[in-house]
């Protein structure tokens, strides 16, 4: 028989989100816990409820602050809600915390990308390639950023 843990994690693989953030909210009023916190994070998110997604994220964060996919999240969904600054500083403690991990770089990069900091997403995107030399999303990143630099031999 599966535990309320496992049921959940079935129910956010099948995308079924409302069905796993009620559960999530029943287990976090007996058991919080920065796994719990993101989680409901996530499929509150997944539902389009950012603000109340954000609240959660930042919680699972305060619980345990090494916790990179969490400060990852935290930081799109602060994005995502317009608060770029905000998302920007926790996609960094992301990428630092975890500097080879590909998902972070990847997302700061195309966060300083569209916020026109080319040259700062440059070792971004360098190292992204250098991480995942066979990414596609890596490779094309980077090829913009050398592009919007005028790097033209390069890209």
């Amino acid at each position: 028989m599966a535990t309320g843990t496992d049921r959940i994690r079935q129910l956010m693989s099948k995308g079924a989100w409302q069905e796993a953030g009620a559960l999530l909210e029943k287990l976090v009023a007996t058991e919080p816990g920065s796994e719990h916190h993101h989680n409901l994070g996530i499929c509150l998110a997944a539902q389009g409820r950012l603000e109340e997604a954000a609240v959660f994220l930042a919680k699972a964060v305060e619980s345990e602050p090494g916790y990179v996919p969490c400060q990852r999240d935290l930081g799109l969904t602060l994005c995502t809600l317009g608060r770029v600054d905000e998302g920007r500083n926790w996609l960094i403690r992301a990428v630092e915390a975890a500097p080879h991990e590909l998902e972070g770089r990847v997302l700061l990069a195309t966060l300083l990308l569209r916020s026109e900091a080319a040259e700062e997403a440059l070792g971004h995107c360098r190292m992204a390639v250098k991480i995942a030399p066979g990414s596609a999303e890596a490779q094309r990143l980077l090829g913009r950023a050398l592009t919007e630099l005028g790097k033209y031999d390069e890209a």
